[in-house]
């Protein structure tokens, strides 16, 4: 064995061979290393993100509470806008638009032939207690689904006008004292 080992080939490439493997070695210890710092850096990061996520869910929480703050603002805003079909001077009186819905489903027709029985009821009365007569009227004549050929042409006036249904009724109404208040008069 000694005679193997004084052969300097032998010996150079032994010493290369060990060489090579300390390098290895050393090399495999730095990517470990690397490996390492990878999975720290790697954790930090999801935390991070995780972090992010959360304050990403928090922000939409918010903005979710916030539109329904603002959708329940723009509802109280257009339940506060009158009614196009009527000026709101006193008394209240149809508009230009009013007076072409009322005409369109024949509202002066329907309200002259209800005044003459109602006016008894309202006799003594003061006008804008005979105003909210009317509208009440209306309303119960709505909710009962009392004369249903003229409900069907409030319905259609509504559509044709694109305003609401309870904005048509309030037009029968106005009309509807106006009537009253005629035929009291006469």
């Amino acid at each position: 064995m000694e005679e193997w080992l004084r052969t300097p080939a032998i010996v150079a490439v032994a010493v290369a061979l060990l060489g090579l493997l300390w390098k290895a070695a050393r090399w495999t210890a730095r990517v470990d290393d690397g490996i390492d710092s990878l999975k720290e850096a790697l954790s930090s990061f999801k935390e991070e993100v995780r972090a992010d996520i959360e304050e990403i869910r928090s922000d939409i929480e918010e903005i979710r509470s916030d539109m329904k703050e603002i959708r329940s603002d723009t509802k109280r805003i257009f339940e506060r806008l009158p009614n196009p079909h009527l000026k709101t001077s006193s008394p209240v009186t149809l508009t230009e638009r009013g007076e072409a819905a009322a005409e369109s489903i024949k509202v002066r027709e329907w309200a002259s032939g209800l005044a003459g029985g109602l006016a008894s009821r309202v006799e003594g009365k003061r006008e804008f207690e005979i105003h909210e007569f009317c509208q009440d009227y209306m309303d119960e004549m709505s909710s009962t689904g009392k004369d249903a050929e003229m409900l069907d042409r409030v319905r259609e006036c509504a559509y044709e006008f694109g305003s609401g249904y309870s904005d048509v009724l309030e037009i029968l109404g106005v009309v509807l004292r106006d009537e009253i208040l005629k035929t009291i008069s006469d």
